[in-house]
């Protein structure tokens, strides 16, 4: 994913590289390296914001709040899978509006959610 992140930028794809970004992210998250996951989910969010991806923003802002369910970080978790969860809802992605709802519930039903 870094190789292609890499080709990406050195030819202007921006689309691409968000892509790799957050791929790169899920990977660091899934290896337990939560601090260089979030790194890359919040460079790939502000790529998509910045070209109007809706459905990578959304992406990235579940991926974002994921990695802070991981850390324990509810609050913050809850606001950005409730982001996520808007524009799900206005673009029409009912798949991955069902995936973020589920883990609104998971997080609501944590002990230590306020």
């Amino acid at each position: 994913y870094k190789e292609d992140r890499e080709i990406d930028r050195n030819i202007g794809k921006t689309m691409g590289e968000e892509t790799e970004l957050g791929n790169i992210g899920i990977v660091y998250h899934n290896q337990g390296k939560l601090d260089e996951a979030l790194k890359s989910q919040k460079e790939a969010l502000e790529i998509d914001r910045n070209i109007g991806n809706p459905l990578g923003e959304a992406n990235d802002l579940g991926n974002i709040g994921n990695v802070y369910y991981k850390q324990g970080k509810l609050d913050e978790a809850l606001e950005y899978i409730n982001n996520a969860r808007t524009i799900f809802q206005r673009i029409g992605a009912p798949r991955e509006l069902q995936i973020v709802e589920g883990l609104i519930l998971d997080i609501k039903e944590s002990p230590v959610i306020k």
